[in-house]
Protein backbone atom coordinates (compact mmCIF):
# COMPACT_ATOMS: atom_id res chain seq x y z
CA UNK A 1 0.00 0.00 0.00
CA UNK A 2 1.09 3.76 -0.88
CA UNK A 3 0.43 6.67 0.88
CA UNK A 4 1.46 9.63 -1.39
CA UNK A 5 1.48 13.06 0.19
CA UNK A 6 2.63 14.93 -2.31
CA UNK A 7 1.02 14.72 -5.84
CA UNK A 8 2.49 15.98 -9.05
CA UNK A 9 0.11 18.73 -10.42
CA UNK A 10 1.00 20.07 -14.21
CA UNK A 11 -0.74 23.31 -16.06
CA UNK A 12 -4.31 23.69 -15.83
CA UNK A 13 -5.68 22.29 -18.85
CA UNK A 14 -8.13 24.77 -21.18
CA UNK A 15 -11.07 22.99 -23.27
CA UNK A 16 -11.85 23.56 -26.62
CA UNK A 17 -15.45 25.06 -25.28
CA UNK A 18 -13.37 27.69 -23.08
CA UNK A 19 -11.63 28.91 -26.08
CA UNK A 20 -14.99 29.03 -27.85
CA UNK A 21 -16.53 31.23 -25.43
CA UNK A 22 -13.74 33.88 -24.36
CA UNK A 23 -13.52 34.02 -28.62
CA UNK A 24 -17.71 34.67 -28.62
CA UNK A 25 -17.65 36.56 -25.39
CA UNK A 26 -14.60 39.24 -26.93
CA UNK A 27 -16.89 39.59 -30.28
CA UNK A 28 -19.75 40.66 -28.22
CA UNK A 29 -17.98 43.27 -26.31
CA UNK A 30 -16.19 44.63 -29.35
CA UNK A 31 -19.79 44.42 -31.26
CA UNK A 32 -21.44 46.21 -28.02
CA UNK A 33 -19.17 48.69 -28.10
CA UNK A 34 -19.01 49.82 -31.78
CA UNK A 35 -22.76 49.42 -31.81
CA UNK A 36 -23.34 52.07 -29.21
CA UNK A 37 -20.31 54.22 -30.47
CA UNK A 38 -22.26 53.79 -33.78
CA UNK A 39 -25.54 54.87 -32.04
CA UNK A 40 -23.95 57.64 -29.89
CA UNK A 41 -22.08 59.51 -32.82
CA UNK A 42 -25.40 59.30 -35.71
CA UNK A 43 -28.77 60.34 -33.83
CA UNK A 44 -30.42 60.83 -37.74
CA UNK A 45 -32.18 58.27 -38.44
CA UNK A 46 -30.76 55.25 -36.40
CA UNK A 47 -33.44 53.36 -34.49
CA UNK A 48 -33.40 53.23 -30.70
CA UNK A 49 -33.49 49.48 -30.38
CA UNK A 50 -29.69 49.56 -32.20
CA UNK A 51 -28.70 50.78 -27.97
CA UNK A 52 -30.80 48.00 -26.52
CA UNK A 53 -28.83 45.74 -28.92
CA UNK A 54 -25.76 47.55 -28.36
CA UNK A 55 -25.33 47.28 -24.73
CA UNK A 56 -26.93 43.84 -24.28
CA UNK A 57 -24.23 42.51 -26.60
CA UNK A 58 -21.93 44.11 -23.84
CA UNK A 59 -23.19 42.49 -21.09
CA UNK A 60 -23.45 39.39 -22.40
CA UNK A 61 -19.79 39.04 -23.44
CA UNK A 62 -18.84 40.88 -20.20
CA UNK A 63 -20.57 38.54 -17.99
CA UNK A 64 -18.94 35.38 -19.83
CA UNK A 65 -15.28 36.78 -19.77
CA UNK A 66 -15.84 37.04 -15.92
CA UNK A 67 -17.19 33.28 -15.82
CA UNK A 68 -14.10 32.15 -17.93
CA UNK A 69 -11.83 34.10 -15.29
CA UNK A 70 -14.11 32.80 -12.67
CA UNK A 71 -13.93 28.99 -13.52
CA UNK A 72 -10.04 29.05 -13.64
CA UNK A 73 -9.58 31.20 -10.41
CA UNK A 74 -12.26 27.92 -8.82
CA UNK A 75 -10.47 25.37 -10.30
CA UNK A 76 -6.71 26.26 -9.37
CA UNK A 77 -7.86 27.03 -5.61
CA UNK A 78 -9.95 23.82 -5.53
CA UNK A 79 -7.25 21.66 -6.85
CA UNK A 80 -4.89 23.04 -4.18
CA UNK A 81 -7.34 22.17 -1.92
CA UNK A 82 -7.76 18.62 -3.19
CA UNK A 83 -4.06 18.04 -2.34
CA UNK A 84 -3.75 18.65 0.38
CA UNK A 85 -6.97 16.61 1.63
CA UNK A 86 -6.78 13.15 -0.26
CA UNK A 87 -5.04 10.28 0.68
CA UNK A 88 -3.93 7.81 -2.54
CA UNK A 89 -3.60 4.13 -2.07
CA UNK A 90 -2.67 1.65 -4.70
CA UNK A 91 -2.67 -2.37 -3.74
CA UNK A 92 -1.52 -4.76 -5.98
CA UNK A 93 0.42 -8.06 -5.40
CA UNK A 94 4.14 -7.78 -5.94
CA UNK A 95 4.41 -11.49 -7.11
CA UNK A 96 2.39 -13.51 -8.98
CA UNK A 97 3.01 -16.23 -11.50
CA UNK A 98 2.21 -16.36 -15.34
CA UNK A 99 -1.38 -17.20 -15.92
CA UNK A 100 -2.63 -16.16 -12.53
CA UNK A 101 -4.63 -12.95 -12.03
CA UNK A 102 -2.95 -9.82 -11.08
CA UNK A 103 -5.11 -8.02 -9.12
CA UNK A 104 -5.11 -4.40 -8.47
CA UNK A 105 -7.22 -2.26 -6.21
CA UNK A 106 -7.03 1.84 -6.19
CA UNK A 107 -8.20 3.79 -3.14
CA UNK A 108 -9.04 8.17 -2.95
CA UNK A 109 -9.98 8.90 0.04
CA UNK A 110 -10.32 12.72 1.10
CA UNK A 111 -11.12 14.36 4.24
CA UNK A 112 -13.86 16.87 5.90
CA UNK A 113 -12.61 19.59 3.69
CA UNK A 114 -13.53 20.67 0.57
CA UNK A 115 -16.79 20.48 -1.35
CA UNK A 116 -17.74 18.81 -3.99
CA UNK A 117 -15.51 17.64 -6.97
CA UNK A 118 -16.17 15.91 -10.45
CA UNK A 119 -12.98 13.80 -10.88
CA UNK A 120 -11.74 11.33 -13.66
CA UNK A 121 -9.40 8.92 -12.19
CA UNK A 122 -7.20 7.14 -14.96
CA UNK A 123 -4.53 4.12 -13.75
CA UNK A 124 -2.06 3.49 -16.51
CA UNK A 125 -0.99 -0.57 -15.77
CA UNK A 126 2.31 -2.22 -17.88
CA UNK A 127 1.67 -1.55 -22.06
CA UNK A 128 2.24 -5.57 -21.86
CA UNK A 129 -0.90 -6.67 -19.88
CA UNK A 130 -4.32 -7.97 -21.01
CA UNK A 131 -7.55 -5.77 -19.31
CA UNK A 132 -9.49 -9.29 -17.84
CA UNK A 133 -12.22 -7.57 -15.32
CA UNK A 134 -13.18 -4.42 -14.43
CA UNK A 135 -11.86 -1.26 -16.26
CA UNK A 136 -8.65 0.95 -15.48
CA UNK A 137 -11.31 4.58 -15.24
CA UNK A 138 -13.32 5.89 -12.85
CA UNK A 139 -15.33 8.96 -13.26
CA UNK A 140 -17.95 10.87 -10.72
CA UNK A 141 -18.23 13.10 -8.09
CA UNK A 142 -16.14 12.94 -5.19
CA UNK A 143 -17.67 14.58 -1.71
CA UNK A 144 -15.84 15.30 1.48
CA UNK A 145 -15.03 12.60 3.80
CA UNK A 146 -15.91 10.30 1.18
CA UNK A 147 -13.75 7.18 -0.76
CA UNK A 148 -13.62 5.40 -4.22
CA UNK A 149 -12.26 2.47 -4.84
CA UNK A 150 -11.43 1.42 -8.41
CA UNK A 151 -10.94 -2.38 -8.64
CA UNK A 152 -9.63 -4.52 -11.52
CA UNK A 153 -7.22 -7.82 -13.15
CA UNK A 154 -5.20 -8.25 -15.34
CA UNK A 155 -3.86 -10.95 -17.67
CA UNK A 156 0.67 -10.75 -16.87
CA UNK A 157 3.23 -11.01 -18.96
CA UNK A 158 6.78 -12.48 -17.57
CA UNK A 159 9.22 -10.12 -16.35
CA UNK A 160 9.71 -7.11 -14.14
CA UNK A 161 7.34 -4.47 -14.46
CA UNK A 162 6.46 -1.09 -13.23
CA UNK A 163 3.26 0.72 -12.84
CA UNK A 164 3.46 4.32 -13.25
CA UNK A 165 1.33 7.58 -12.12
CA UNK A 166 -2.18 7.18 -11.42
CA UNK A 167 -4.16 10.08 -13.05
CA UNK A 168 -6.87 12.19 -11.53
CA UNK A 169 -8.54 15.37 -13.32
CA UNK A 170 -10.23 17.63 -11.77
CA UNK A 171 -13.03 19.70 -13.80
CA UNK A 172 -14.81 22.74 -13.20
CA UNK A 173 -18.88 23.29 -12.32
CA UNK A 174 -19.06 24.75 -15.77
CA UNK A 175 -16.22 21.62 -17.52
CA UNK A 176 -14.23 24.32 -19.37
CA UNK A 177 -11.02 23.72 -17.08
CA UNK A 178 -9.19 20.62 -16.00
CA UNK A 179 -6.39 20.38 -13.45
CA UNK A 180 -4.33 16.96 -13.78
CA UNK A 181 -2.89 15.93 -10.82
CA UNK A 182 -0.12 13.01 -11.21
CA UNK A 183 -0.34 10.97 -8.17
CA UNK A 184 3.53 9.04 -8.41
CA UNK A 185 2.07 5.54 -7.21
CA UNK A 186 5.67 4.30 -8.30
CA UNK A 187 4.84 0.25 -7.84
CA UNK A 188 7.10 -2.64 -9.25
CA UNK A 189 5.41 -6.27 -9.45
CA UNK A 190 7.36 -9.48 -10.56
CA UNK A 191 5.87 -12.20 -12.64
CA UNK A 192 7.52 -15.50 -12.36
CA UNK A 193 7.55 -17.95 -15.52
CA UNK A 194 5.31 -20.66 -14.83
CA UNK A 195 5.70 -24.41 -14.35
CA UNK A 196 3.99 -26.04 -17.10
CA UNK A 197 3.61 -29.81 -15.69
CA UNK A 198 3.38 -30.50 -11.95
CA UNK A 199 6.14 -32.92 -11.30
CA UNK A 200 3.49 -35.81 -9.92
CA UNK A 201 1.79 -35.54 -13.43
CA UNK A 202 5.65 -35.95 -14.68
CA UNK A 203 6.23 -38.88 -12.46
CA UNK A 204 2.96 -40.52 -13.87
CA UNK A 205 4.27 -39.59 -17.54
CA UNK A 206 7.63 -41.45 -16.51
CA UNK A 207 6.51 -44.93 -14.90
CA UNK A 208 5.40 -46.06 -18.15
CA UNK A 209 8.36 -44.74 -20.25
CA UNK A 210 11.10 -46.00 -18.44
CA UNK A 211 11.43 -50.01 -17.81
CA UNK A 212 10.64 -50.25 -14.12
CA UNK A 213 10.14 -46.96 -12.72
CA UNK A 214 11.70 -44.28 -11.16
CA UNK A 215 14.75 -45.18 -8.57
CA UNK A 216 14.71 -43.86 -4.87
CA UNK A 217 16.26 -41.28 -4.51
CA UNK A 218 17.61 -42.75 -1.10
CA UNK A 219 19.33 -45.81 -1.44
CA UNK A 220 21.28 -48.20 0.77
CA UNK A 221 24.68 -47.02 1.54
CA UNK A 222 27.01 -45.19 3.75
CA UNK A 223 24.84 -42.16 5.45
CA UNK A 224 23.24 -41.19 8.63
CA UNK A 225 19.42 -41.98 8.36
CA UNK A 226 18.43 -45.87 9.55
CA UNK A 227 17.21 -47.73 6.52
CA UNK A 228 16.49 -51.09 7.60
CA UNK A 229 17.65 -53.85 9.41
CA UNK A 230 19.05 -57.40 7.66
CA UNK A 231 21.03 -60.20 8.17
CA UNK A 232 24.99 -60.32 8.59
CA UNK A 233 26.70 -61.10 5.59
CA UNK A 234 30.58 -61.68 5.35
CA UNK A 235 32.41 -58.68 5.30
CA UNK A 236 30.13 -56.64 7.32
CA UNK A 237 31.22 -53.56 9.86
CA UNK A 238 30.75 -55.17 13.38
CA UNK A 239 30.23 -51.31 14.59
CA UNK A 240 26.80 -51.86 12.50
CA UNK A 241 25.05 -54.74 14.56
CA UNK A 242 22.14 -54.14 15.72
CA UNK A 243 22.38 -55.85 19.24
CA UNK A 244 19.19 -55.66 20.17
CA UNK A 245 17.26 -57.12 16.69
CA UNK A 246 20.41 -60.12 17.26
CA UNK A 247 19.40 -60.96 20.62
CA UNK A 248 15.64 -61.20 20.30
CA UNK A 249 15.71 -63.30 16.60
CA UNK A 250 18.88 -65.10 18.05
CA UNK A 251 20.50 -64.39 14.50
CA UNK A 252 23.09 -61.66 13.99
CA UNK A 253 21.87 -58.82 12.37
CA UNK A 254 23.18 -55.61 11.14
CA UNK A 255 21.76 -51.66 10.61
CA UNK A 256 21.75 -50.81 6.81
CA UNK A 257 21.62 -46.74 6.80
CA UNK A 258 20.92 -45.00 3.59
CA UNK A 259 22.70 -42.41 1.84
CA UNK A 260 20.99 -39.59 -0.63
CA UNK A 261 20.82 -40.69 -4.21
CA UNK A 262 20.51 -36.67 -5.34
CA UNK A 263 22.02 -35.26 -8.64
CA UNK A 264 23.63 -32.08 -9.57
CA UNK A 265 22.51 -30.20 -12.33
CA UNK A 266 23.32 -26.98 -13.69
CA UNK A 267 21.26 -25.16 -15.73
CA UNK A 268 23.19 -22.52 -17.80
CA UNK A 269 21.59 -19.63 -20.37
CA UNK A 270 23.35 -18.11 -23.35
CA UNK A 271 20.58 -14.97 -24.18
CA UNK A 272 20.90 -13.75 -27.38
CA UNK A 273 18.45 -11.67 -29.86
CA UNK A 274 17.11 -13.85 -31.23
CA UNK A 275 15.68 -15.47 -27.87
CA UNK A 276 13.56 -11.94 -27.95
CA UNK A 277 12.10 -12.22 -31.24
CA UNK A 278 8.33 -12.48 -31.49
CA UNK A 279 5.20 -11.65 -29.92
CA UNK A 280 5.73 -11.35 -26.05
CA UNK A 281 4.57 -14.00 -24.01
CA UNK A 282 5.75 -16.53 -26.96
CA UNK A 283 9.08 -15.78 -27.38
CA UNK A 284 11.63 -18.33 -27.28
CA UNK A 285 13.42 -16.81 -23.98
CA UNK A 286 9.79 -17.00 -22.34
CA UNK A 287 9.44 -20.92 -23.28
CA UNK A 288 13.08 -21.46 -22.00
CA UNK A 289 12.46 -19.81 -18.44
CA UNK A 290 9.10 -22.16 -18.05
CA UNK A 291 11.12 -25.32 -18.82
CA UNK A 292 13.97 -24.33 -16.56
CA UNK A 293 11.16 -23.32 -13.57
CA UNK A 294 9.60 -26.91 -14.57
CA UNK A 295 12.27 -28.79 -14.31
CA UNK A 296 13.41 -26.76 -11.40
CA UNK A 297 10.19 -28.15 -9.70
CA UNK A 298 10.83 -31.40 -10.30
CA UNK A 299 14.44 -31.46 -9.30
CA UNK A 300 13.50 -30.32 -5.94
CA UNK A 301 10.22 -33.12 -5.60
CA UNK A 302 13.28 -35.58 -6.42
CA UNK A 303 15.73 -33.90 -3.59
CA UNK A 304 17.96 -32.99 -6.36
CA UNK A 305 20.59 -30.10 -5.77
CA UNK A 306 20.64 -27.58 -8.95
CA UNK A 307 21.84 -24.33 -9.74
CA UNK A 308 21.13 -21.41 -12.40
CA UNK A 309 23.40 -19.66 -14.40
CA UNK A 310 23.01 -17.34 -17.73
CA UNK A 311 24.99 -14.59 -19.58
CA UNK A 312 23.51 -11.84 -21.86
CA UNK A 313 25.56 -11.46 -25.02
CA UNK A 314 26.07 -7.61 -25.16
CA UNK A 315 29.59 -6.40 -25.72
CA UNK A 316 29.94 -6.14 -21.99
CA UNK A 317 28.34 -9.37 -20.98
CA UNK A 318 26.16 -9.40 -17.53
CA UNK A 319 26.09 -12.65 -16.11
CA UNK A 320 24.67 -14.34 -12.69
CA UNK A 321 25.39 -17.39 -10.54
CA UNK A 322 22.24 -18.64 -8.21
CA UNK A 323 24.67 -21.22 -6.56
CA UNK A 324 23.78 -24.55 -5.39
CA UNK A 325 20.07 -25.36 -3.70
CA UNK A 326 17.85 -27.80 -2.56
CA UNK A 327 13.83 -28.02 -2.09
CA UNK A 328 10.79 -25.78 -3.29
CA UNK A 329 12.44 -22.13 -1.47
CA UNK A 330 15.49 -22.31 -4.82
CA UNK A 331 13.05 -23.43 -6.51
CA UNK A 332 11.38 -19.89 -6.11
CA UNK A 333 14.96 -18.39 -6.18
CA UNK A 334 15.59 -19.77 -9.50
CA UNK A 335 12.28 -18.53 -11.03
CA UNK A 336 13.03 -15.04 -9.36
CA UNK A 337 15.99 -14.76 -11.40
CA UNK A 338 14.58 -15.83 -14.22
CA UNK A 339 11.89 -12.90 -13.97
CA UNK A 340 14.48 -10.50 -13.04
CA UNK A 341 16.52 -10.87 -16.44
CA UNK A 342 16.45 -7.37 -17.86
CA UNK A 343 14.25 -7.72 -21.12
CA UNK A 344 16.99 -5.90 -23.53
CA UNK A 345 14.62 -5.38 -27.19
CA UNK A 346 17.91 -3.61 -28.92
CA UNK A 347 20.48 -6.11 -27.64
CA UNK A 348 22.85 -6.18 -30.16
CA UNK A 349 25.38 -9.94 -30.40
CA UNK A 350 28.40 -10.39 -29.72
CA UNK A 351 30.72 -13.56 -29.21
CA UNK A 352 31.09 -14.47 -25.73
CA UNK A 353 32.27 -17.97 -25.84
CA UNK A 354 35.50 -16.93 -23.27
CA UNK A 355 32.91 -16.08 -20.48
CA UNK A 356 30.81 -19.19 -21.40
CA UNK A 357 32.95 -21.59 -21.03
CA UNK A 358 34.92 -20.05 -17.98
CA UNK A 359 31.26 -19.49 -16.08
CA UNK A 360 30.57 -23.37 -16.71
CA UNK A 361 34.44 -24.46 -15.45
CA UNK A 362 33.56 -22.35 -12.36
CA UNK A 363 30.01 -23.80 -11.59
CA UNK A 364 30.15 -27.15 -12.06
CA UNK A 365 30.81 -29.27 -8.93
CA UNK A 366 33.36 -31.43 -8.30
CA UNK A 367 31.16 -34.35 -8.03
CA UNK A 368 29.67 -35.73 -11.27
CA UNK A 369 27.43 -32.46 -12.68
CA UNK A 370 24.36 -32.85 -15.18
CA UNK A 371 24.75 -29.17 -17.30
CA UNK A 372 21.76 -28.15 -19.13
CA UNK A 373 22.64 -25.33 -21.57
CA UNK A 374 19.74 -23.70 -23.20
CA UNK A 375 20.18 -21.30 -26.00
CA UNK A 376 19.85 -20.84 -29.68
CA UNK A 377 23.22 -19.22 -30.66
CA UNK A 378 21.69 -16.26 -32.06
CA UNK A 379 21.56 -19.02 -35.07
CA UNK A 380 25.33 -18.33 -35.63
CA UNK A 381 27.18 -21.67 -36.51
CA UNK A 382 30.58 -20.91 -35.73
CA UNK A 383 29.73 -19.52 -32.54
CA UNK A 384 27.96 -22.93 -31.36
CA UNK A 385 31.00 -24.87 -32.64
CA UNK A 386 33.34 -22.68 -30.70
CA UNK A 387 31.46 -23.35 -27.73
CA UNK A 388 30.72 -27.38 -28.86
CA UNK A 389 34.72 -27.78 -28.88
CA UNK A 390 35.85 -26.18 -25.79
CA UNK A 391 33.12 -27.82 -23.58
CA UNK A 392 34.27 -31.67 -24.49
CA UNK A 393 36.76 -31.46 -21.80
CA UNK A 394 33.59 -31.32 -19.47
CA UNK A 395 32.63 -34.61 -20.72
CA UNK A 396 35.97 -35.75 -19.96
CA UNK A 397 36.12 -35.18 -16.95
CA UNK A 398 33.04 -36.95 -16.54
CA UNK A 399 30.26 -35.11 -16.37
CA UNK A 400 26.93 -34.55 -18.44
CA UNK A 401 26.14 -31.72 -20.97
CA UNK A 402 22.59 -31.67 -22.49
CA UNK A 403 21.36 -28.71 -25.31
CA UNK A 404 18.07 -27.54 -25.15
CA UNK A 405 17.89 -25.91 -28.69
CA UNK A 406 14.49 -24.11 -29.50
CA UNK A 407 13.15 -24.99 -33.20
CA UNK A 408 12.70 -21.43 -34.39
CA UNK A 409 10.13 -23.00 -36.95
CA UNK A 410 8.25 -24.82 -33.83
CA UNK A 411 8.62 -21.63 -31.70
CA UNK A 412 7.50 -19.47 -34.57
CA UNK A 413 4.66 -21.38 -35.66
CA UNK A 414 3.24 -21.45 -32.21
CA UNK A 415 3.41 -17.44 -31.83
CA UNK A 416 1.59 -17.51 -34.67
CA UNK A 417 -0.81 -19.86 -34.23
CA UNK A 418 -1.93 -18.07 -30.73
CA UNK A 419 -2.17 -14.50 -32.53
CA UNK A 420 -4.58 -15.77 -34.74
CA UNK A 421 -6.78 -17.96 -32.27
CA UNK A 422 -6.41 -14.41 -30.24
CA UNK A 423 -8.06 -12.50 -32.96
CA UNK A 424 -10.56 -14.94 -34.11
CA UNK A 425 -8.83 -15.81 -37.09
CA UNK A 426 -8.06 -19.39 -36.31
CA UNK A 427 -8.28 -20.52 -39.98
CA UNK A 428 -5.52 -18.92 -41.18
CA UNK A 429 -3.12 -20.46 -38.51
CA UNK A 430 -2.07 -23.21 -40.70
CA UNK A 431 -1.13 -21.56 -44.24
CA UNK A 432 0.48 -18.98 -42.34
CA UNK A 433 2.16 -21.29 -40.81
CA UNK A 434 2.94 -23.28 -44.46
CA UNK A 435 4.13 -19.84 -45.70
CA UNK A 436 6.47 -18.95 -42.70
CA UNK A 437 8.35 -22.57 -43.43
CA UNK A 438 8.54 -22.07 -47.10
CA UNK A 439 10.09 -18.37 -46.50
CA UNK A 440 12.36 -19.37 -43.50
CA UNK A 441 13.69 -22.58 -44.76
CA UNK A 442 17.47 -20.58 -44.41
CA UNK A 443 16.43 -20.34 -40.59
CA UNK A 444 15.80 -23.90 -40.30
CA UNK A 445 18.77 -25.03 -42.21
CA UNK A 446 21.33 -23.54 -40.13
CA UNK A 447 19.40 -25.04 -37.26
CA UNK A 448 20.20 -28.08 -38.65
CA UNK A 449 23.08 -27.34 -39.24
CA UNK A 450 23.81 -26.50 -35.53
CA UNK A 451 22.07 -29.41 -34.09
CA UNK A 452 24.51 -31.56 -36.24
CA UNK A 453 27.34 -29.98 -34.78
CA UNK A 454 26.38 -30.72 -31.10
CA UNK A 455 25.67 -34.04 -32.20
CA UNK A 456 28.62 -34.78 -33.85
CA UNK A 457 30.42 -33.99 -30.82
CA UNK A 458 28.59 -36.70 -28.36
CA UNK A 459 26.37 -33.85 -26.64
CA UNK A 460 22.47 -34.81 -26.21
CA UNK A 461 20.14 -32.14 -27.64
CA UNK A 462 16.72 -31.78 -27.42
CA UNK A 463 14.77 -29.99 -29.73
CA UNK A 464 11.37 -30.63 -29.45
CA UNK A 465 7.91 -28.73 -27.98
CA UNK A 466 8.05 -27.76 -23.96
CA UNK A 467 6.11 -30.04 -23.09
CA UNK A 468 7.92 -33.03 -24.87
CA UNK A 469 11.28 -31.56 -23.60
CA UNK A 470 10.58 -31.46 -20.42
CA UNK A 471 9.69 -35.15 -20.23
CA UNK A 472 12.89 -36.04 -22.28
CA UNK A 473 14.84 -34.23 -20.14
CA UNK A 474 13.59 -35.60 -16.99
CA UNK A 475 13.87 -39.74 -18.87
CA UNK A 476 17.33 -38.76 -19.39
CA UNK A 477 18.06 -37.56 -15.80
CA UNK A 478 16.18 -40.76 -14.24
CA UNK A 479 18.02 -43.03 -16.53
CA UNK A 480 21.34 -41.28 -15.01
CA UNK A 481 20.26 -41.63 -11.86
CA UNK A 482 19.91 -45.17 -11.89
CA UNK A 483 23.04 -45.76 -13.65
CA UNK A 484 25.26 -43.69 -11.44
CA UNK A 485 22.74 -44.71 -7.92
Amino acid sequence: MIMVDKPLWSEVIIHKRTCYLSTASTTMVIAGVVLAIIYHGLYIGIPWELSLIAYTLLSIGTTLLFITRLSRIIIVSRTKRFIENVDVNRIVDEEVSEGEKLLVNIEVSTRDHGSPLNVLLKDTPPKLFNLVDGGTIWRGTLYPNSKLLLEYSLDPVMGSHLFDYIELRISDPFKLYTSVINIPCIKNVRILPKILIDPREIVLNLESLIPGGLTLTHTPGVGVEYFFTREYRFGDDYRFIDWKATARTREVMVKEFEREAFLNILFYMIITPSLYRGVRGTTEFEYLSRITSTLANYLAFRGDNFALGYVITTSRPTKYFSGYGRGYGHVYVVRKILADIPWIEKLRFHDVVDEVIDDLYRYVRRDKTIVIILADFNNNLLFSENIAVNTRNLLRRGHELIYILPDPILFASETIRKHLVSVGRRELAEPMERVYRVYHSFDRKVFEDIKGVLKSHGFKVVHTTPYKTILEIVGYIELLRRYYG
